[in-house]
């Protein structure tokens, strides 16, 4: 009896430790979401009146191989630096599949990569200023075919 009690009860352990697991990896998942949307809703009333992003748009459909314009609005100076970062949609890490720091003319060349994977994509422009403030605007989710 006291055998099959011990097998009953690691098998009882296995499964919360395997549970506690899932719970942990699916907190960690969800608090990076949330702290990426957070970012975008605390800065996203300030980098309305300094920021626009005009292309993409929603539901544009860009080819890989192709080139297209990556465009903003900004009364931030021009000397600015703006790094450009492309990420795979929904937003599982803050690592994004292509990233570029540019200077800040307004727009930006962007060759999609051939080893993109079909999808749901969006940029995400960061622009700091000479005192190293940021201001931070993403662009409409658009696809890459």
């Amino acid at each position: 009896m006291s055998q099959y009690f011990s097998k009953i009860l690691i098998i009882i352990i296995t499964i919360v430790f395997i549970a506690f697991g899932v719970f942990i990896l699916q907190y960690f998942q969800q608090s990076n979401i949330e702290e990426l949307e957070k970012e975008k809703v605390l800065e996203g009333g300030e980098a309305e009146k300094n920021l626009i992003l005009t292309s993409p748009i929603s539901e544009d459909k860009w080819k890989r191989g192709r080139t297209y314009q990556v465009r903003w609005i900004s009364n931030i100076p021009k000397a600015s630096d703006v790094m450009i970062r492309l990420f795979k949609l929904p937003i599982d890490t803050f690592s994004p599949v292509w990233s570029s720091s540019v200077l800040n003319t307004g727009n930006h060349s962007f060759t999609v990569p051939e080893t993109l994977e079909p999808g749901e994509y969006g940029f995400r422009i960061d622009i700091y200023n000479k005192e190293g403030k940021r201001t931070t605007k993403s662009s409409d989710k658009f696809f890459i075919e």
